[in-house]
This record gives structure tokens, C-alpha cells and sequence, in this order.
């Protein structure tokens, strides 16, 4: 027997997310393609339309519109605030999915705002568009996760270390973005100064889509024989991708198993605890893609205590750092918000007392 389950599991530009809906299935755990951002079986409203993202100018900064250097190079814009010296900057690291350089979801742009909300503080940033928004059709090239965000990063951080106008360079990563940014910064050979991870987890994102069905699963309210059910068709969806290697073939999720295999390779946390360099970790309370308990507690496990880590939780505000609706699926980002300027204020000032500690012991 067939029942009606109103539900599928959607992968876009924010990462992988619930979405209700009706189909006569005893469970569809539906991801839209890691590599092109195309739903195998369904539409995405929160599609980021191309063009969107640009420069602009106000009395307390200048961007400049540039390119992320590399073979095929990637639309970029550098933000400038208007004040003496050379500032810090910050590279901004997108979640899942393919995204342009101001991170668009619906109306929002939570990049363009953390951005310009720096530049206000005295610090410079450079954000880019992701190259699976940018070369939709070149899937081939980025059937990794390297091929998808650790080359363009590591990139981004040469040229910016490079660059005259700007000084030491920090790496912002949001959601996945923000799991990879200590291998970002592991892999600079000591280009980095300092990471801040923006919902962003030690674990593997598979844990996360498991915990993300359980959540769902529960809210249904079923008898247990069909919650069992539902359960037992997560684990046989999930359980494959946690031991993909380099030699698996085939797809899994709508996704290559050498993407799902690069990912396995990374051991955010052993990266992280490895790492000997300040770490400013972000979360909000109302995050249903990223969890408190079992990601920014597992962070807080993991390094606090530690010399230049430190932590903030935001009451009431969800994945994109915004105040919440109250709702847990992707209708949470149709609002046009803008990133809470206590999440900026934040960040500047872990920025700026690890500049001033940097020229201390200079």
C-alpha cells in the first residue's frame, strides 16, 4: 500500500533543505545534481537567475568589478572600504549548489550584505560567482568538491595575498562553505589568517541530510510502522555514500560518486583541530539546515578552549544569518531580510583583535 507523504528533500543554492509537498510515495528523497544545480524530478523557485550581483559604491567604500584569475576565470568583486592603509580582507566562500558572487536566495543577498557591512568597518572583502553558476555545462570539470570550491578558493586566497591594496587575508565560508573552510585554510600554506565559519559543521553532509529526514520524519506524526518505514528508505539512500572511494563509479543522488568520495577524504574536524589560527565559529538558533545541537555544539566540543576560537549564537535568526519567519522549509528564505548587522559587527571585531594582536607581536 501506497501512502501520501507531503514532503521531498531539495538541494539549491543554500544546501539541501525540506520542502512539503504531495506525493504518492512512502518517501522521495529527491537532491537536485551537486554539479549543475538542475532538480532530477522537480523545480527549484529559488533558482539564482543570471546577472544577478554587481558592483556598488557608497561614502564608506568602492567596489570594483574583476575576476577570480584561473583557466576560465569567474566574474568577482572587489569591495574597498574608503579609509587609509591596507585593510584586512575577507574571501567569501559559498554553501551548495551553484550561486553568484552575492550568494541570491529569492530576494536576498546575504553575501552583498556581510560585504558592504565589512567595508563599513574598515575591513575589504572579495566574493566571487561560483563556477556552477558561472559554466553550468561543464559538470565534468567539478565532479569533486576540489573541482567545485577548493581550486577557486585557493585561487581567490593567492590573489588577494598577492593584491597591494588589501593585507592579511581571513576566509568567510558559509554552510558547506564554511565545513571546508579550515581545508581552505590547512591548504594555504599559512596564507590565512584567520577563518570564520558561518553555519557550518564538523560533520559529514550526510550526516546532515540524515539529520534533516529525521526531523522531517518526526513532524509527520506516523504510526511507527510507517515512520520505520520512511527511516529504513533514508538509510538505504544514505548509507552507500559514507564509504564511496576514489575507484566507485556511478551516481548517487544525482551526483557523481567522485563527488560524494572527495567529500568523504576531508576530515573537517581533524583539519580544524590541526589548525593554529584564529577561528571565529556562527551560528543562529533557528537554522533548520545546520543544527545547534549537533553542529555548533560539536564545534564548541571540538575546540572550545582553545587560544583564538570563539563562539556566537544568534537567538531567533536562521541559515542565512536573517531573522527567522518561523518556518522550517525553504518558504523561510521568500522574505527579503538582510543578514543581522550584530553577525557583521562580530565578525569585524574578531578581524580587528586579531589584527591588533597580529601587529603586537610584529
Amino acid at each position: 500500500m501506497l501512502f501520501e507523504y507531503p514532503v521531498r528533500v531539495v538541494y539549491n543554492d543554500v544546501g539541501w533543505y525540506l520542502e512539503r509537498q504531495s506525493m504518492n510515495r512512502i518517501i522521495c528523497v529527491l537532491l537536485c545534481s551537486i554539479l549543475i544545480g538542475t532538480c532530477v524530478g522537480c523545480s527549484n523557485s529559488n533558482s539564482v537567475a543570471k546577472g544577478t550581483g554587481g558592483a556598488e559604491a557608497s561614502d564608506a567604500y568602492t567596489e570594483v568589478l574583476v575576476q577570480l584569475e584561473a583557466e576560465k576565470p569567474l566574474e568577482a568583486v572587489l569591495t574597498l572600504p574608503k579609509t587609509s592603509g591596507k585593510p584586512p580582507v575577507v574571501i567569501l566562500i559559498h554553501g551548495s549548489g551553484p550561486s553568484d558572487k552575492d550568494e541570491t536566495i529569492g530576494e536576498n543577498k546575504p553575501f552583498a550584505d556581510i560585504a558592504h557591512g565589512l567595508a563599513q568597518r574598515g575591513i575589504a572583502s572579495f566574493r566571487f560567482d561560483k563556477r556552477t553558476y558561472a559554466y553550468p555545462d561543464d559538470a565534468a570539470d567539478y565532479a569533486t568538491v576540489q573541482g567545485e570550491v577548493l581550486h577557486d578558493a585557493a585561487a581567490a586566497v593567492q590573489q588577494m595575498k598577492n593584491n597591494k591594496s588589501v593585507g592579511n587575508v581571513y576566509v568567510l565560508g558559509h554552510s558547506m562553505g564554511g565545513m571546508l573552510a579550515p581545508t581552505i585554510a590547512a591548504e594555504s600554506a599559512g596564507d590565512v589568517t584567520g577563518i570564520i565559519m558561518l553555519a557550518g559543521t564538523p560533520r559529514s553532509l550526510v550526516d546532515l541530510m540524515y539529520d534533516q529526514n529525521m526531523e522531517l520524519i518526526e513532524s509527520l506524526k506516523l504510526l511507527p510502522d510507517q515512520a520505520q518505514e520512511m527511516i529504513d528508505e533514508v538509510n538505504a539512500q544514505l548509507n552507500p555514500l559514507r564509504t564511496l572511494g576514489e575507484n566507485d563509479t556511478g551516481d548517487y543522488l544525482g551526483a557523481p560518486a567522485s563527488y560524494w568520495a572527495s567529500l568523504n577524504a576531508i576530515d573537517t574536524a581533524a583539519v580544524a583541530e590541526g589548525l593554529d589560527i584564529p577561528m571565529l565559529v556562527m551560528q543562529g538558533t533557528d537554522d533548520f539546515q545546520v543544527s545547534v545541537e549537533n553542529d555548533f555544539n560539536a564545534w564548541k566540543e571540538l575546540l572550545e578552549g582553545r587560544e583564538g576560537v570563539s563562539f556566537k549564537l544568534y537567538d531567533g535568526l536562521n541559515h542565512l544569518f536573517m531573522p527567522t519567519s518561523g518556518k522550517r522549509d525553504a518558504t523561510e528564505y521568500d522574505t527579503a531580510s538582510v543578514v543581522d548587522p550584530q553577525v557583521i559587527e562580530d565578525i569585524a571585531t574578531f578581524i580587528k583583535e586579531n589584527e591588533q594582536g597580529t601587529q603586537e607581536n610584529t
